[in-house]
């Protein structure tokens, strides 16, 4: 059974905050921190894109639109304790189903994925022995 590792994050766009199940996506390589976004939930943060860009994930090309605007993005925790906080660029992206962050957010955010295919990780934070389970 393949799961990927899922957590939840708190997305704070313009005057609105909206708490999230969002992929942990390493193959979504980006120089800055982005996570992408549904277009309804963009719709529902006040988010405009201004750019069309192209967007590459493992060997494919897709478009999709970019704010220059930064925005607040919290990891949560299994209490919804906040574990770390970014700021990232939101990319609206077409036929996308669920929020996914870029391997840079990841890496922001302290997420250490352990055994992504069992949907395992850990946070910078945590002791060694720890495992936290993706969330559904």
């Amino acid at each position: 059974m393949f799961l990927a590792v899922r957590v939840r994050v708190r997305v704070q766009g313009h005057g609105k905050s909206v708490e999230v199940t969002a992929l942990a996506n390493a193959g979504a390589e980006s120089d800055e921190p982005v996570i992408a976004l549904p277009q309804e939930l963009a719709e529902e943060l006040g988010i405009r894109p201004t750019v069309t860009v192209t967007i590459k994930e493992f060997s494919a090309e897709t478009l999709g639109q970019v704010a220059l605007t930064k925005i607040h993005v919290e990891l949560l925790g299994e209490h919804n304790e906040v574990l770390a906080r970014s700021w990232a660029y939101p990319l609206i992206k077409p036929g996308l189903d669920e929020p996914a962050l870029s391997d840079a957010l990841i890496e922001e955010l302290g997420i250490i994925i352990v055994h992504a295919k069992r949907g395992l990780w850990r946070h910078t934070s945590d002791p060694m022995d720890k495992l936290r389970p993706s969330v559904k």
